[in-house]
């Protein structure tokens, strides 16, 4: 016999003691006393299941025969229980010993006290019959609003954010160690989020519970948008272990999915779709199948660029700093998979865009095709199919200079054939303009034409093959013939030319009258030429940043003409920057110009430049403000000062003498002076 009396482990206000006696007599006992001691002492030894427990347990427990048949008596009170961070309420747990029957009676129950009164939201009673060796269980479970919260945890990393309430009877029977239950369970308010789709979804409707088996049948499910459709249910476990999950989903319009390119960068959007959902298989290996036709208001982005995979390690290491030897510490954790299969009808509802590499712009279509997709967590992710496009815009930008919206022509296709990245493709697509024909050799035609620029892309979807052509719509065949004899649209670099003319200067790349090009391009045409302007000026000096701009006038605005020039002098104290211009007079018949400009002086009085002086001198936009004098002029000073007191912000700091060559001296920097440091540094 092991005899114990008046152990008493104790930490703060937390109290366990434990006193009586073990051995073969039925009669002893060993008693364990609780006051008020915390649940989350237990989380060590939890921390490999799906449990986390707290609560505050006052109450004694006593345990008889452990040799033999091992047998509790309760008496506890679990204040404010938590389980996986959900508060459910005080937990009353009791029992008793019937020596009759043998048996241990079990009356436990959670109260919850809220705003509308007490519930009880969980009900355990019944007996234990520990000597039986045909049945040790007769127990009834009794749930009313119970939160579904708690099994979250369980189904990691297949659904979140579980919301919702729960009610119902359950009978437990059978063997403790393999346990028979049955009952039913109606789900109210039930919501939840599927982390692949990231799509909350809600249901309501009865849950049937049976020997190593959860079901249900024709259960509706909405989502977040008020689509429905119904499912069936299926959960499968060997006493609770080996889970395994088999739903089924009849959709009707259903969100399907809703994710960023954060949270797949393969493939996402928004997609509605009607047709069949099933996912299938242990709750580490899910196989899903999808056969569905996309719904309005779907979109889908597939980025074909290059992607860069970042893993991450599951391993710590341990130094110690007074040997040479490193342990390393593994995390072995069961890997988990999912798989999806996707067989998808295409429908002129659905959008799909594609972010075509190198920077190269993004096509952005409506069509129809059939598309059998594959994805795994292994990173696995292949297309078959062929995608018509009906209507749509191509995006086009090359290196930055050109970013024009074509129209897609219909019938182009995008075919894959495995690698989403490797596709062929055949498109049109059309930008449609408006140019003068003066600029072409023995064209004398006045006014603007239409002219539409065709650009085609073809072969590889990575790395397609560019050509371009035109055609004047409504234009006279005379005036088509006069245009297409001054440009070979055989000649592919002629083309090239001729495309990139129209889309930056919007005009053909002849001119006969290079003088007069000024009077055949658009504001925008010149902002290029002033940029391009601007680089090249700037590599004239590294002291002076130089710059050039010009803007033709029009109805609306006056001419002008701006240089501007900025630079910082003796070691970055003095900056100056400004600019100088002219502007024509647009209401003046003689067509005189106005000098205008503006400049910023500012000097930094210490080198810290705590204490600056800034002078500026402004040009008055007369057209907007209204003013007489053509300038408006200023002065200030201003004084910076960081503190972390207010008084510190009026207190002189000592200071030390520091080396003058050095960097710190050079940007003003000193050092206060304390007891530690209060002599010369260099």
């Amino acid at each position: 016999a092991i005899h114990i009396n008046q152990l008493v482990l104790q930490n703060d206000s937390e109290k366990i003691m434990i006193h009586g006696k073990v051995s073969n007599d039925p009669v002893e006992k060993l008693s364990i006393d609780f006051e008020q001691w915390n649940l989350a002492n237990l989380d060590v030894l939890l921390k490999n299941t799906d449990f986390d427990i707290s609560g505050l347990i006052n109450g004694n427990v006593d345990l008889m025969e452990l040799y033999e048949n091992p047998n509790m008596l309760a008496d506890l009170i679990i204040d404010d229980f938590h389980l996986n961070h959900e508060r459910l309420g005080d937990l009353h747990l009791n029992t008793s010993w019937d020596p009759a029957t043998k048996s241990v009676w079990v009356d436990s129950q959670i109260k919850y006290t809220g705003n509308v009164g007490t519930i009880i939201p969980f009900r355990l009673q019944g007996f234990y019959y520990p000597e039986s060796e045909t049945e040790n269980l007769d127990l009834e479970l009794q749930l009313f609003n119970l939160k579904l919260e708690i099994v979250e945890p369980f189904l990691d990393g297949i659904l979140s954010d579980i919301r919702g309430l729960a009610s119902g009877n359950v009978l437990i029977k059978g063997l403790l160690k393999t346990p028979d239950v049955s009952g039913s369970v109606s789900l109210m308010r039930t919501e939840f989020k599927v982390d692949f789709s990231n799509v909350y979804y809600s249901i309501a409707d009865v849950i049937t519970i049976e020997k190593d088996k959860i079901w249900a049948d024709n259960v509706n499910i909405f989502d977040q948008y008020g689509n429905s459709g119904t499912a069936k249910l299926l959960f499968t476990h060997s006493n609770l272990s080996d889970w395994r999950m088999d739903l089924q989903v009849q959709a009707n319009n259903l969100a399907g999915l809703q994710t960023s390119v954060s949270d797949n960068s393969m493939f996402y959007g928004d997609a509605f779709a009607s047709g069949t959902f099933t996912m299938a298989g242990p709750f580490n290996d899910l196989k899903t199948d999808v056969r569905v036709r996309t719904g309005p208001e779907t979109y889908i982005a597939i980025p074909i660029s290059f992607a860069v995979d970042v893993a991450e390690n599951d391993f710590i290491v341990f130094t110690n700093p007074d040997t040479d030897t490193v342990d390393i510490v593994i995390e072995e954790r069961a890997p988990s998979s999912f798989s999806l299969g996707m067989d998808v009808e295409i429908t002129r509802d659905a959008e799909i865009q594609i972010f075509l590499p190198y920077q190269m712009g993004n096509i952005r279509s409506t069509g129809s095709g059939n598309m059998q997709m594959f994805y795994n967590t292994a990173g696995d992710f292949t297309m078959y199919g062929d995608y018509l496009t009906n209507q749509g815009t191509f995006l086009f930008t090359l290196q930055k200079m050109i970013n024009r919206t074509f129209s897609l022509l219909p019938g182009g296709i995008i075919r894959w054939s495995g690698d989403p990245y490797n596709a062929d493709i055949n498109i049109q697509a059309v930008y449609r303009t408006r140019v003068t024909l003066n600029s072409l050799p023995n064209i004398s035609q006045e006014g603007r034409f239409p002219v539409d620029c065709i650009i085609t892309l073809k072969n590889n979807l990575m790395n397609p093959e560019i050509s371009f052509g035109i055609r004047l719509p409504s234009v006279d065949e005379e005036i088509q013939r006069q245009v297409f004899s001054a440009i070979d649209t055989t000649n592919e670099v002629v083309m090239n030319r001729q495309m990139i003319s129209l889309l930056v200067l919007n005009s053909f790349n002849f001119s006969t009258d290079q003088t007069n090009l000024a009077s055949t391009l658009g504001s925008s045409s010149f902002e290029l030429l002033s940029n391009q302007l601007n680089s090249w000026l700037s590599q004239i000096s590294k002291d002076f940043d130089i710059g050039v701009n010009y803007r033709p006038g029009d109805q609306l605005s006056s001419e002008e003409l701006e240089l501007a020039l900025s630079t910082q002098l003796f070691d970055d104290r003095v900056s100056i920057d400004g600019n100088l211009g002219m502007m024509g007079d647009q209401q003046s018949q003689q067509n005189a110009s106005n000098i205008i400009g503006d400049i910023n002086v500012e000097v930094k009085i210490t080198r810290d430049g705590r204490f600056r002086v800034r002078a500026f001198n402004k040009y008055n936009d007369m057209e907007i403000t209204r003013r007489d004098a053509p300038y408006t002029q200023g002065v200030g000073a201003f004084y910076r000062r960081e503190f972390d007191r207010f008084i510190d912000l009026f207190t002189p700091r000592k200071k030390i003498l520091i080396d003058k060559d050095s960097p710190a001296a050079r940007n003003g920097a000193y050092l206060p002076q304390t007891p530690a440091n209060n002599s010369s540094v260099d």
